[in-house]
């Protein structure tokens, strides 16, 4: 996401943000994970006060979505699962 590697912060959170009302409001679950995935990951970058908290919730959204369609069903593409890879593993760390 170029707000990101530009480290636009407001602008990239802001675009993520609307992206995220729209894919919701479309029922599209699996752009929303990966919105959700890569709003999560702004907040991470960014790393101000209460960025980590916020990028966590993020995540769990985005994981609780992923299993609730299936997400590690066989028919996933290499990224979907490497995603979804990342996610358990951030799971793992908060226990």
């Amino acid at each position: 996401m170029l707000f990101s590697h530009e480290k636009d912060w407001e602008s990239a959170i802001e675009f993520f943000e609307k992206s995220k009302r729209e894919f919701e409001a479309m029922n599209a679950l699996p752009e929303l994970i990966q919105t959700l995935y890569e709003y999560g990951s702004t907040y991470l970058q960014r790393n101000q006060e209460g960025d980590r908290e916020k990028a966590h919730s993020l995540l769990d959204q985005a994981l609780e979505i992923s299993r609730k369609i299936g997400a590690n069903r066989e028919d996933n593409s290499e990224k979907e699962t490497a995603r979804s890879l990342k996610l358990q593993a951030y799971e793992s760390e908060e226990k």
